[in-house]
């Protein structure tokens, strides 16, 4: 069964994260660990006891505060069939501390957490969904502001295709799992040759055992990468997109650091599943 990391900073904020995990969990029978992460200061006249009763009763109330928070979101949501945990860990800074977590239990399979359209590419990275992409080595989904609950119906795998023979069957067995249409998207950069799509749509189905839908659209050139890639999400509207921190400058880097000249908003429209680099 698969085991998912729900960060939860008992805010609005975290309420996409919730319904898209639940919504997985429910597609999956994952159980999902709705995670609050919690600093508990110490003065220094406290003696241990002093210190021991606060800290007790700071997790005793942020314990209660998130219950609740998930028992409210399944009551919203009409789901009855909750198979969860709810748990309060303890550090100064949500990511580094949600990492550790992930590091010391190999049984969580991915995280999945809310982002709030991040100002501009670069910035992403310097959010909490950065940073857990950027450290993280298991799976982590980014949900946008206002994801309202839907099945995962379409899956868009946005590559290079340098690597696809090693990501392409991780992402058709995503795919597969929840009985997708499954949507290949290969930017064509303007001095670069575009292969033959109905043969290579044969060629990547056939690696992967699953059909595979191929897209060739041509850059432009006069936008960024990641203008670019999100009109082809606008277009194809998948429920998830999947991409693979490999990527090197021509692809990834191109989306995620680009530079102050080329920072443009980048809301993802829709949840966006970015894979740890493969060892």
């Amino acid at each position: 069964m698969q085991k998912i990391l729900v960060p939860v900073d008992l805010s609005r904020d975290a309420l996409p994260g919730m319904r898209f995990a639940i919504q997985w969990s429910r597609q999956h029978k994952a159980k999902l660990f709705f995670t609050h992460v919690l600093y508990i200061p110490r003065l220094t006249r406290w003696s241990d006891e002093q210190f021991e009763s606060f800290a007790n009763k700071e997790r005793a109330e942020r314990k209660r505060r998130l219950e609740m928070t998930v028992t409210d979101m399944y009551a919203q949501l009409g789901v009855s069939d909750a198979h969860y945990e709810c748990l309060i860990v303890e550090g100064v800074f949500a990511e580094p501390t949600l990492l550790e977590y992930c590091r010391h239990h190999p049984d969580v399979s991915m995280v999945c957490m809310s982002t709030h359209g991040a100002t501009g590419i670069q910035k992403l990275f310097g959010t909490h969904a950065g940073n857990m992409i950027s450290g993280s080595g298991i799976p982590v989904i980014v949900v946008p502001k206002g994801y309202r609950m839907r099945p995962v119906k379409s899956i868009l795998y946005a590559s290079d295709l340098r690597n696809y023979q090693e990501e392409l069957p991780k992402v058709a067995a995503l795919a597969a799992s929840c009985k997708a249409k499954l949507d290949v998207v290969h930017i064509v950069e303007s001095d670069e040759r575009q292969p033959d799509k109905a043969t290579f749509e044969k060629v990547l189905s056939e690696l992967c055992n699953y059909p595979v839908h191929l897209h060739f659209p041509g850059q432009d050139e006069t936008r960024p990468m990641a203008v670019n890639l999100r009109r082809q999400m606008q277009q194809l509207k998948p429920s998830l997109a999947v991409l693979f921190t490999n990527q090197d400058r021509n692809f990834f880097e191109k989306i995620f650091m680009a530079s102050n000249a080329e920072r443009v908003a980048f809301s993802t429209p829709a949840p966006l599943m970015v894979f740890p680099k493969i060892s």
